[in-house]
């Protein structure tokens, strides 16, 4: 009897395979099959998949035309033996080996559709970090709703079981990227019930997303967060909904603003039907999202107006103070000594300095903690110059020590004032 299902899809990752495989082959739970679905490589990655599958009888290996990791999945449920079923993504690997047999023993143990585990990150540097539990007191072997978590990554953690996941057709859509999060948060709903293993199952290795995103992905990507929206409103998941769109204006403002022909049709309709449910979730009509907004300031006179006005608050205030010292704050600095205004510029400030001491345009580099014990003034403008993605935790940062005389700046325009 298949107790465990892996299923692995692989596009050119011939660097990593074999760690992926091997960190499956150690674990303790033998009943084990492992599904391998090469989609389309054009590396050595098959050369790699069928050594392994001469040399282990639990090897099955297929090989599909490149359609993305999602169908790839699809095609490997579609064949699978197991009661269970893991996914493991072929740059990442498995950390303890007797995670497997843990998780299945416990879900055995209460009938359980869906079971979790503890995990990792791997930086690029190969610092390891916890991943998606950090921030919680999540216990070990404890029932939990996943009505009070309402969490979108972080599925490879977890293993679902086969009938499941058949019964309520749950499959993985289409699309190049952010087919995951459809896929996970409807199972997890679904399930509600889920327990958390006493072990460490995943490694989840972090690259660099946008190096791997261009116009059709990025239309993938909108598409599957409509999908995430359109789930959670209509089930009343509320956390869900609000983080979604938190990761449309933060963490994929820049992404889809810097892939993306500003005069993409299909883009743009994808982005205001996001926008028409945020408006109706949140009883608005002139709320308009982040990526939007910079994708219509290059068909309207957006830009302009923007400049103007930011170029008046400067004007304005006598203690600007800059947050941000990488390569958009560089450029914004530069620009504000463009206009003539730099002596307004009263500190230029960063979350954490590491022990370094520099100045930018002869204006002191200090970290935040500095500036609000010695330098912090009620006249004080802070204006944020760091990339979307960090908006949201420089702005809580700097909300929870009451300060309210501060701006986002538009990382689109930043990008703009380097290229003057």
């Amino acid at each position: 009897m298949i107790k465990i299902s892996i299923i692995i899809p692989v596009y050119n990752c011939e660097n990593f395979l074999e760690e992926c495989i091997d960190s499956v082959l150690r674990q303790t739970e033998k009943n084990i099959e492992i599904i391998c679905v090469d989609d389309g490589s054009t590396d050595g990655s098959m050369q790699i998949l069928e050594k392994y599958e001469r040399e282990h009888h639990e090897i099955r290996v297929l090989r599909k035309i490149n359609e993305g990791a999602g169908l790839a999945r699809n095609l490997g449920m579609s064949l699978a033996g197991g009661e269970y079923i893991s996914f493991l993504d072929a740059d990442d690997y498995f950390i303890q080996e007797e995670a497997l047999e843990k998780m299945y023993e416990l879900c055995m143990s209460r009938g359980l559709d869906i079971c979790g585990s503890f995990a990792k990150k791997r930086m690029p540097n190969d610092d390891m970090q916890e991943y998606i539990f950090s921030d919680k007191n999540v216990q070990a072997n404890v029932a939990y709703s996943y009505k009070d978590f309402q969490f979108d990554y972080g599925y490879q953690r977890f293993i679902f079981n086969r009938k499941f996941l058949s019964d309520n057709s749950l499959l993985f859509p289409p699309y190049r990227r952010y087919q995951d999060p459809p896929f996970f948060v409807k199972a997890m709903a679904l399930a509600n019930v889920f327990y958390i293993a006493d072990c460490y199952l995943y490694c989840y290795r972090v690259g660099n997303l946008a190096a791997k995103m261009n116009e059709q992905k990025v239309l993938d990507m909108l598409k599957g967060i409509l999908d995430v929206l359109t789930f959670s409103q209509r089930e009343g998941l509320d956390i869900l909904f609000h983080n979604t769109v938190d990761r449309v204006n933060y963490d994929f403002n820049s992404l889809i603003c810097h892939n993306v022909e500003h005069d993409s049709v299909e883009v743009i309709e994808m982005l205001l039907k996001i926008n028409k449910l945020v408006n109706e979730e949140h009883g608005k009509s002139g709320c308009v999202i982040k990526p939007l907004q910079n994708i219509l300031s290059h068909t309207v006179d957006y830009y302009v107006d923007y400049e103007e006005k930011i170029k008046k608050y400067i004007q304005q205030n006598s203690d600007i103070v800059i947050y941000g010292a990488g390569n958009l704050a560089h450029n914004f600095i530069h620009y504000i000594k463009r206009i003539g205004l730099l002596s307004h510029l009263k500190t230029i400030v960063v979350s954490d300095l590491k022990g370094k001491r520099y100045k930018i345009d002869g204006i002191d580099v200090i970290d935040f903690n500095t500036y609000k014990l010695n330098y912090k003034e009620k006249d004080d403008l802070i204006m944020v110059a760091v990339g979307a993605d960090s908006h949201k935790v420089i702005s809580e940062k700097i909300y929870k020590e009451e300060i309210n005389a501060f701006i986002l700046v538009e990382d689109v325009f930043m990008h703009q004032c380097g290229e003057a």
